[in-house]
């Protein structure tokens, strides 16, 4: 009775019952936000996590592409986000076309993530994507001055100059 009566001057004050706020999905435009948001001094996996856990439940993953690099950018040189972005990685190749997003990424903002990503493709065998050689790339961003030295040992790593 007591749970009746506070449901009904809830209703009565325009209150909205908490659980309808749990209930909520974001729209594809609110995930991309919240990730384009995420940076330092932010340190709070969880919350990436859960971002990205919304953004493939969302169903559409590949329109965030960009965004989803944009998140290595913006930690060129961290660990790996405590197992973060591990999971940007892994979500990242199984994208139709992300390839093309990926080299640009590397070459505007080396990331170690990013370098990582392209030494995976360089290791499957693929040499080019579109008409840039990965190699080449590779070794660019490991004689850059402006990639991080962390960054740029990861390059060499997958492609040593001479």
């Amino acid at each position: 009775m007591r749970r009746h009566l506070q449901q009904r001057q809830s209703r009565r004050l325009g209150c909205r019952r908490r659980s309808s706020l749990k209930d909520m999905t974001l729209s594809h435009l609110e995930i991309v936000e919240d990730l384009n948001k995420f940076g330092p001094p932010c340190d709070d996996w969880e919350k990436l996590q859960k971002i990205l856990d919304d953004l493939w439940r969302d169903g559409n993953p590949s329109q965030a592409i960009p965004e989803l690099l944009a998140v290595f950018a913006r930690y060129p040189a961290d660990e790996d986000g405590c197992g973060v972005f591990w999971s940007i990685l892994h979500g990242l190749e199984t994208l139709t076309g992300y390839e093309t997003h990926l080299l640009r990424s590397v070459q505007i903002s080396p990331s170690e993530f990013g370098v990582m990503m392209l030494g995976r493709i360089r290791n499957a065998n693929i040499a080019t994507i579109g008409s840039v050689s990965v190699v080449s790339v590779l070794r660019a961003t490991s004689e850059s001055k402006t990639a991080c030295e962390r960054v740029r040992k990861v390059a060499n790593r997958f492609a040593p100059s001479g």
